[in-house]
């Protein structure tokens, strides 16, 4: 299990958000406001069950990203690369 700030949450999102396509830093953005929180799943906004995950992208880039357990399954399936991926107390 990792621990993360809300800090350290808007500070990976800040870090990732340029590499992401634009529906989806739009789709995170309304997500972020209705949570009021960076810390929770950056798909669907759920804050149980949730894990950062170090992923690698289309272009060779590694990211971090938060999501929860379903949203990271339903990734995987459909191509998402995760190197690493651990639950958040």
């Amino acid at each position: 299990m990792v621990k993360i700030s809300e800090i350290d949450a808007k500070s990976m999102w800040d870090n990732t958000k340029q590499d992401l396509p634009a529906h989806q830093r739009i789709l995170s953005e309304i997500v972020f406001s209705n949570a009021g929180s960076h810390k929770v799943c950056w798909i669907c906004g759920n804050e149980k069950d949730i894990f950062l995950i170090s992923s690698v992208m289309d272009n060779g880039k590694q990211m971090q990203a938060i999501l929860c357990e379903n949203c990271l399954m339903i990734q995987e399936n459909t191509g998402l690369r995760v190197v690493e991926s651990e639950k958040i107390e």
